[in-house]
């Protein structure tokens, strides 16, 4: 018996209701200026990396099908194949994150390192 079904489902309403919080519609509505662009540039990669970290956790004690299902939605990420296009970051922009992180703000270094 699968449990990916129910999962699914359960998962896909906790992001839903996740970016329907009146915190992310604030950060959404932020309009940026050109400094705020690339504050946020800086930051972005190392979020990126952070949740890669979530995944490879929720995987560990997940059901096989689960195991796959995760392995289905990242596996353009880990298998990184230029005729497949990707949404995700580049390994040269990962490398400039990494450049940059002596940038990252205090409160977002902790964050990420929680």
């Amino acid at each position: 018996m699968s449990l990916w079904p129910k999962a699914r489902e359960e998962l896909n309403t906790m992001v839903n209701r996740h970016f329907e919080t009146p915190e992310y519609e604030q950060l959404f509505g932020v309009k940026l200026t050109p400094r705020d662009k690339q504050i946020w540039d800086v930051h972005y990669p190392h979020y990126i990396k952070s949740r890669r970290d979530c995944w490879g956790a929720a995987a560990v004690n997940a059901p096989l099908d689960v195991k796959r299902a995760i392995w289905e939605h990242e596996k353009d990420e880990l298998i990184f194949d230029k005729r497949m296009g990707s949404a995700h970051l580049t390994d040269e922009q990962m490398a400039d994150g990494n450049r940059a992180e002596a940038n990252l703000l205090p409160g977002v270094r902790a964050a990420l390192m929680a």
